[in-house]
């Protein structure tokens, strides 16, 4: 029997839905094929990539420290042999008695007295490192130790290349300075700073001092010029981040973004998160962008340095002058302490106050009341305005102090001791025969971060582990070398390391799969990206030729970063040519493509060598490795392999790029496209045609369409998830594409064959919009024209009350059409009533929604009766609308408030043609979407026997409408497989109808269609019920009007399946790894239950420790005879696995098993479906269930749900209780009837109640799928007991007659297992 499937594919579900031939569900195992498959959406990368760094960074530390103990170990055992014993187990607490053989009495030194002798010698660590530097004579070994760890384990940033710096030149203004002038000759802006001199002067000397920093900020304003008001904000916002306060990037780079999206651009530059916070900023920047964005970085740490280190000649002087000013102002703070009376623990509450947060008005208060005289109080008050009272050595802004000045510190230690301890003058000889000292080097080594983690897949893999992220392999002879800065290059094979590493960092194709992509700034890319522009403008109204797109590249892209609209008009001119119009640039005022790279180089190479095709490859290599490698030192060695002079790699390394493009060489070189007799390449046809890249890629007659599908389906020995891995798109969506393709081996597994046919369609997922503050944006900046009419100008009041109108679901779309409109009916040119925009004003499509699905602006008018403007037999308007509204239009089109592609579509006379239709027609058959083709072909490569087809999301909607069944998302998650049903039945009856979709058929049924459809709307035009009239696209039109493929019962049909009560429903279980625990580490607290931090400190009522450790899956056993749940945590879990101890030792070893029997289940994941007593449940903890049944309300009952707000009745308020609380609920869910009764006898208390849609949305969030606990009652009745607590202390605990279920990942198979079988 042959079938066919459909796939509703979203980040965190996957409908689907199997039909016969025949149209009727397709049945296996006593089952109806459809169902959903819920699993959470899968994460970015970033945050995991921050724990392994953070790791991987605290790892290499402890292996320098190791390296340095090494160092010292020999001449260390003959003076103390059990020094670096003592430092080990110094954490050890007088009562741990498991460490109590470690406990030396917290003595730094041998004795007591030695270690207080020390500490009165040496207040600080920096007291140490300044004696060790300032004074020439033999300290203590031990001494020496303890400044060098200190300098080796806190060696500060590798931000700043230098090899050599001084506090003197740690950082230059005037670098600010040109940043800003750079960044503004890039983005054609007016902005300069005029005195980088003060900058300095306010941020770090005496006239910003006691200044706020927002006072900084605005005093250091008058220092920049800029042209308007944005240019304003922009400064303010880079001043607001260097001075210390929130920065706001969207102001600096003109980004708009509103609710989170905001957020994310709003950061504070000494965030210790900051590098993966900016992430989401950095990716959306441009290479100018960066240079600017890092600027400010550079700038806020540069001041900040400055000021942390003032006038002194190193880090610990500094640091100690900071100390004596602490106890200075100690001092005279616990002075007036004593004179006011204040107890010690009053006091000590406002100096951790204040030492926590430098703004806390408590210390504010206790010198306002101290009889101080008038200046030295105005000084002590700007003193803390300017967070330099009570100053402290360990702060924030320790972490941009770069290891120059660090190493400095160290090497003057060296050369003091050196004389009396030779062993600190060891030096090794590196690979480049340079002579360089070990601990030296131990400061100055890092390991390249193309290198990854320093153990090869291999060990890892041989150990159990996870290899992903270990790419690095041995030299040949050192597989059991120990690794140390001295032999790092004679150990690992470097070169091969860095070429793993690009490989591993380039992107896939959007196209091709797998296929990696271009360096976004590559010299074919950038030419790439020109052309597909220069080939969407037009010039004095025609196409650029081919001689013409030549001349402009050579003459302005290659010697102009920016091109603008004027200087192609100047260069007109200027070439003799006369003045000239353009249309089509994307940007209103330039391009916004640049041939930046070829600039770049033609610095450091000739003309001639840069336009020679032989050496195009090796300026390829260049631009990689430009991209890949930030590091200078890194950068000069990777271009050093391409044997280049010295001077020109030294010039290269400087540049750094960021971001790959989305195409690879293979689409762009590889000749694809038939012309005569040879093939020529995608970027060969950019060149010598005026067609872009997506009309060259989507024409049938160029070939490249099933030139990629070839690619893509090619016999490949990769898995399919490794495949589904190639795929360019987010983890979000791969997690979905891997979730359906098992949803597609378990229905072949059930069927015994392939499908015939697998229909797909990519779920929309609600994303956050910025559009309500662009589509403001955007008005405001159109009506800040002077030449607008003074009637027009007045309309600008009446935007501003309408601001947030515009995001009303609503009435947004009419109000910004009305503002587009400039107040007037785009039909008539009558002014609009903007009181009756909903009731007596309908947007119309220019082209009929018959034709095309197109909803955008460029498509939609506000009107007051659309169906007078078209002639009965066309689409397009009449001659009477186009003369009475036509100067409208062209003045709207001549002031921006509408597109060239707009107006022409309101302009064009006559009927459209036979191709203009077939593109209409193309576009409601064939989907675009790149991501959908790719999957399709990994569909067809994986099933040989099968056809994948991708349906548009329009025809998916047009089904919604035809079956006149809505979306009920806040209900359950069927709505997700019943898309899928309507995605396979639209399918099968375009595949019946339209076999040839090129076909003369298609065609004249499309033109049939529309044409009645014209018609019928003209003669109706009397009805009130036209205004409101939305009309199908052609396939689901020719569905609802009938015909031998489609009737009346097929519709009946899909109703009678869309209200099925109940579908397949599975849920991706979690997984057993991640984090060990949370990462808080707490204080000793008898009540708390807290797990130690790790061997050594298992003793929580010494130590503290972690309160949450993460469980790795469950266990059941029979233990105080029940069927008890056990959890098994995350490192018990690898404990079990690798042999250090079983399962049933780890049971009896847990405090709620009391008397074991034994274990039912080894394993049992997190989330396990089962049947406890009628009550499917998830298990989503050993102590927590959910519920594990889906709501479910007739049609009429879910629609008002759905359609309940804030402004809703009472009345319909009341009626959403009601049907919330109903029998029949309270019969489908057993799981709930105690909670829900509760509710129901508090009704009355609920009908007086103001917030009850608030209520509401709680119950229902309360009815759904796996919910956690809502409190629905308190909110009505904070008297009532609420519902009950969905979690059994010390473990859930399972009744005999439980059954365990086991299911398939759509449901289809499914085993029980009855626990009462176990005992």
């Amino acid at each position: 029997m042959g079938y066919n499937i459909g796939l509703d594919i979203g980040t965190g579900s996957v409908g689907w839905a199997a039909l016969t031939d025949e149209g009727k569900l397709a049945r296996a195992k006593g089952k109806n094929l459809i169902g959903v498959r819920l699993f959470d959406s899968a994460q970015s990368a970033a945050q995991r990539r921050s724990y392994r760094t953070t790791r991987r960074r605290l790892s290499r530390r402890k292996w320098r420290l190791r390296l340095l103990e090494n160092i010292f170990s020999d001449e260390m055992g003959m003076i103390d042999e059990n020094f670096f014993a003592r430092l080990k187990y110094s954490y050890v607490h007088p009562k741990d008695e498991v460490n109590n053989a470690h406990y030396y009495g917290g003595y730094l030194f041998q004795t007591q007295q030695e270690t207080h002798d020390f500490h009165e010698k040496f207040q600080t660590i920096y007291h140490l490192r300044l004696k060790l530097m300032i004074e020439d004579c033999k300290f203590d070994l031990r001494e020496i130790y303890l400044a060098m760890h200190h300098i080796v384990k806190y060696r500060g940033h590798f931000l700043n290349s230098q090899s050599k710096m001084t506090i003197g030149d740690s950082y230059n203004p005037r670098d600010f300075q040109q940043a800003i002038q750079n960044y503004a000759e890039a983005k054609g802006l007016i902005w300069s700073l005029n005195d980088a001199q003060e900058m300095t002067d306010v941020l770090v000397g005496q006239a910003g001092f006691g200044l706020s920093k927002k006072a900084k900020a605005e005093r250091l304003l008058s220092a920049f010029s800029f042209d308007t008001k944005e240019d304003k904000k922009a400064i303010q916002a880079i001043l607001a981040g260097i001075v210390g306060n929130t920065t706001d990037f969207t102001k600096i780079f003109n980004r708009e973004r509103s609710g989170d999206e905001l957020k994310k651009w709003k950061l504070k530059l000494d965030s210790e998160a900051f590098d993966e916070q900016s992430q989401a900023i950095v990716d959306e920047l441009d290479d100018d962008e960066m240079e600017l964005f890092n600027a400010i970085r550079q700038a806020f740490d540069g001041f900040t340095l400055m000021d942390l280190l003032g006038d002194q000649t190193s880090i610990s002087a500094a640091m100690v002058k900071r100390y004596q000013q602490h106890h200075d102002d100690l001092k005279m703070v616990k002075e007036i302490t004593k004179k006011q009376g204040l107890s010690h623990q009053d006091f000590s509450k406002i100096y951790t106050a204040f030492l926590k947060d430098d703004t806390d008005k408590g210390m504010k208060a206790l010198l306002d009341k101290a009889d101080l005289a008038d200046d030295v109080l105005v000084e002590i008050q700007q003193r803390i305005e300017s967070h330099d009272f009570l100053p402290k050595q360990r702060t924030k802004a320790n972490s941009v102090i770069p290891y120059q000045l660090h190493l400095a510190e160290l090497e003057k230690i060296i050369e003091n001791q050196g004389k009396y301890y030779p062993f600190l003058l060891d030096t090794f000889t590196n690979k480049a025969g340079e002579t360089i000292n070990k601990l030296v080097e131990l400061v100055k080594f890092r390991v390249p971060y193309y290198v990854g983690p320093m153990v090869t897949a291999a060990d890892v893999e041989k150990a159990g582990g996870d290899a992903t992220n270990h790419w690095v392999k041995r030299n040949e002879g050192y597989e059991k070398s120990p690794v140390t800065p001295w032999n790092f290059d004679q150990v690992f094979n470097r070169d091969q390391a860095a070429q793993d590493f690009i490989d591993r960092l380039t992107g896939t194709d959007t196209y091709l799969i797998g296929e990696p992509t271009l360096p976004k700034n590559s010299l074919k890319y950038q030419l790439f990206t020109v052309l597909n522009e220069l080939n969407n403008v037009k010039i004095n109204g025609h196409k650029i030729d081919e001689k013409t797109k030549h001349v402009l590249i050579q003459d302005l892209f290659k010697s102009k970063k920016t091109v603008s609209e004027k200087a192609i008009k100047d260069y007109y001119l200027s070439q003799g040519m006369g003045e000239i119009q353009i249309v089509g640039l994307a940007d209103k005022t330039k391009f916004n493509s640049n041939l930046s790279s070829y600039i770049d180089l033609s610095k450091t190479f000739d003309a001639e060598f840069m336009e020679n095709p032989a050496n195009q490859e090796l300026l390829e290599n260049i631009i990689q490795i430009q991209t890949v490698f930030e590091d200078v030192k890194i950068a000069e060695r990777e271009l050093q392999k391409l044997a280049l002079p010295d001077e020109q790699v030294q010039q290269l390394a400087k540049t750094h790029y960021t971001g790959w493009g989305n195409l690879s060489d293979k689409l762009l070189s590889t000749p694809i496209i038939q012309e005569g007799s040879q093939k020529v390449s995608i970027l060969n046809k950019l060149q010598t045609t005026s067609k872009n890249f997506m009309s060259i890629i989507t024409d049938n007659k160029f070939g490249v369409q099933q030139w990629i599908q070839e690619q893509n389906t090619a016999e490949t020995a990769d898995s399919i998830q490794d495949r589904i891995d190639e795929l360019t798109t987010a983890p979000a969506n791969k997690r979905g594409i891997k979730q359906a393709f098992n949803v597609l081996f378990d229905i072949q597994k059930a069927m015994g064959e392939e499908p015939n046919r697998v229909y797909l369609e990519f779920a929309k997922e609600t994303q956050n919009s910025v559009r309500t503050n662009s589509r403001y944006n955007r008005l405001k900046d159109l009506y800040k024209s002077k030449t607008l009419s003074d009637d027009v100008k007045a309309l600008k009041e009446e935007l501003e009350s309408q601001k947030s109108s515009l995001q009303s679901e609503r009435i947004g779309d009419r109000l910004y059409l009305y503002f587009l409109q400039q107040g007037k009916d785009m039909y008539t040119g009558q002014p609009i009533n903007i009181d009756k925009l909903s009731t007596d004003y309908d947007i119309d499509h220019i082209i009929p929604q018959a034709y095309t699905k197109d909803d955008s602006i460029d498509n939609r008018v506000l009107v007051s009766r659309p169906e007078n403007a078209r002639k009965s037999d066309s689409a397009t308007y009449t001659t009477e609308v186009q003369q009475s509204a036509g100067g409208l239009w062209k003045s709207l089109k001549n002031a921006g408030f509408i597109s060239q592609k707009k107006y022409d579509r309101l302009t064009k006379g006559g009927d459209y043609s036979k191709g203009q239709k077939t593109g209409f027609i193309a576009r409601q058959l064939v989907e675009t979407r790149q991501i959908i083709k790719n999957v399709a072909s990994l569909i067809e490569s994986e099933f040989s026997q099968t056809k994948a087809v991708a349906i548009r999301s329009e025809i998916t909607a047009d089904m919604r409408r035809l079956v006149a069944i809505k979306k009920h998302r806040e209900i359950n998650s069927f709505h997700h497989a019943f898309d899928a049903l309507l995605i396979t039945a639209a399918g099968q009856y375009m595949q019946a109808r339209y076999p040839d979709r090129d076909g003369a058929n298609v065609y004249n049924e499309f033109d049939y269609y529309t044409n009645t459809y014209l018609k019928e709307l003209r003669q109706s035009s009397s009805s009130s019920q036209v205004r409101r009239l939305k009309p199908f696209g052609f396939v689901v039109g020719t569905m609802a009007k009938g015909n031998e493929n489609w009737s009346e019962d097929d519709t009946q049909y899909l109703r009678h399946v869309m209200n099925f009560k109940n579908i397949l429903t599975t849920r991706r279980n979690d997984k057993d790894n991640g984090a060990l625990n949370k990462e808080t580490i707490y204080a000793v607290d008898p009540k708390a239950k807290l797990i130690g931090t790790n061997k050594k400190r298992q003793d929580v009522s010494l130590y503290g420790g972690y309160i949450y450790p993460y469980s790795a899956y469950m266990t059941l056993v029979r233990a105080n005879g029940k069927n008890l749940l056990v959890k098994v945590t995350i490192s018990a879990a690898e404990k079990i696995k690798s042999g250090q101890i079983e399962l049933s030792e780890y049971v009896q070893q847990r405090p709620e098993v009391k008397k074991f029997e034994k274990i039912l289940i080894n394993k049992l994941a997190i989330g396990q479906l089962v049947n406890n007593d009628g009550n499917l449940i998830y298990l989503t903890s050993y102590e927590f269930y959910h519920n594990a049944k889906q709501l479910w309300l007739p049609t009429e009952e879910a629609d008002l749900i759905s359609q309940l707000n804030k402004d809703s009745s009472d009345e319909d308020l009341i009626k959403g209780f009601d049907i919330l609380t109903s029998p029949a609920i309270l019969k489908r869910f057993p799981f709930y009837e105690l909670d829900l009764k509760k509710l129901v006898n508090i009704r009355d208390k609920f009908i007086a109640v103001e917030n009850k849609f608030d209520i509401l949305m709680v119950i229902l969030k309360a009815l759904q799928l796996d919910a956690a606990q809502q409190k629905p009652v308190k909110m009505i009745d904070k008297k009532s007991a609420d519902w009950k607590d969905y979690r059994q202390r010390g473990g859930i605990k399972l009744s005999d007659t439980s059954e365990i279920i086991y299911q398939s990942t759509t449901g289809i198979f499914e085993k029980r297992v009855k626990i009462s079988n176990l005992l």
